[in-house]
């Protein structure tokens, strides 16, 4: 590295969450990674930790909300069918009812 480069380091204050930050030279032996990880990441990383996890949960809530949904429509289909099956019966009893009192006018 150039002795131009500059570092950059956090300083906390003890008494309360203000951070300082301050710029250092690096050395031209300087041949370390500076590896820091905030609590901000750590935080960041826990949020994402949460919204996948209820993300998750709210992925599974609506699957089954489809799947009841869809037991529903099956079910609203089948009484459609059996209702005209209903329909159908009536109409024919109607018929046969007015041919039988016509016959016995007629008679």
């Amino acid at each position: 590295m150039c002795s131009n480069s500059v570092m950059i380091c956090e300083e906390r204050n003890a008494k309360n969450s203000n951070s300082n930050i301050t710029y250092r030279p690096l050395g031209d032996d300087s041949s370390y990674v500076v590896r820091y990880i905030s609590s901000s990441f750590v935080k960041i990383q826990q949020l994402k930790t949460d919204f996948n996890a209820q993300h998750q949960h709210e992925k599974d809530a609506l699957i089954e909300l489809n799947d009841k949904l869809r037991l529903m429509v099956d079910c609203a289909q089948q009484l459609e069918s059996q209702n005209s099956k209903y329909i159908t019966q009536l109409a024919d009893l109607r018929r046969s009812l007015l041919a039988s009192a016509n016959s016995k006018e007629n008679d």
